[in-house]
């Protein structure tokens, strides 16, 4: 019985082995189709008023990281700025981070943001 047990568990390692290798083959294959290989621009954005989301969605869209920095966005138009950034990335499996007061990354699918 602990053979068999052990020659179950061997076999399960093995598995799980090869499932890891495949997932890392297949995100440095997912990499080098996005282009990650490369460096990537991180476009830095500063909105003054709603206006200037043309210019933020079309980089959202094309799959750009954008920061976006509001702290010289008219008042007014800083929430609707906000949600409509948000709706692009979220309409586009992106996330959108806060990093400061009024200050956000925006990050196309498959991009995350590490820390704390």
């Amino acid at each position: 019985m602990h053979k068999e047990l052990k020659k179950l568990m061997e076999d399960w390692l093995l598995e799980e082995e090869e499932k890891e290798q495949l997932s890392t083959s297949r995100s440095d294959e997912e990499q080098k189709e996005r282009g990650k290989d490369d460096m990537r621009n991180i476009i830095l954005t500063r909105p003054v008023d709603f206006e200037d989301h043309a210019v933020l969605d079309g980089e959202i869209r094309n799959g750009q990281i954008v920061v976006m920095d509001l702290n010289d966005t008219r008042e007014k138009d800083k929430q609707r700025l906000l949600d409509y950034v948000s709706g692009v990335s979220f309409a586009g499996r992106g996330s959108i981070h806060e990093i400061s007061k009024d200050i956000y990354m925006i990050l196309p699918e498959g991009d995350c943001l590490v820390g704390k």
